[in-house]
């Protein structure tokens, strides 16, 4: 899980003095690496802002992905399938569902050894 929360610190715009920014949100994953490089799990993010109105506050998306790293010529690419569907969701706007295609290059790690030990 990586939580993220954001408000402003420099006024308030509000006449109660209430900040006008007061949003978190909170990624959650869970994967497993299965064998040839696929992988299934969930990557989902979750957002409240608490600056909504009632029934507004909170989307909390939950759906499955499935994956492929691969080669397309020399380049390591992973092709990533998901869908969700917000178990909760915002009563005046916001997503219902979605389904996403993505295609993620592979780019070599900038650090090659352990910073604190290891070998």
């Amino acid at each position: 899980m990586f939580p993220n929360y954001l408000w402003r610190i420099a006024g308030h715009d509000n006449d109660d003095g209430t900040p006008n920014v007061s949003r978190l949100t909170l990624q959650y994953a869970l994967t497993w690496n299965l064998p040839n490089a696929w992988q299934i799990g969930i990557n989902n993010t979750a957002s409240y802002d608490h600056q909504a109105s009632s029934g507004n506050e909170w989307n909390v998306p939950l759906g499955p992905f499935v994956s492929k790293t691969t080669r397309f010529g020399s380049m390591p690419v992973k092709l990533q399938l998901s869908a969700e569907y917000s178990i909760v969701h915002q009563d005046d706007f916001g997503q219902r569902a979605q389904v996403k295609l993505s295609m993620i290059p592979v780019i070599p790690g900038l650090v090659q050894t352990p910073v604190f030990g290891g070998s």
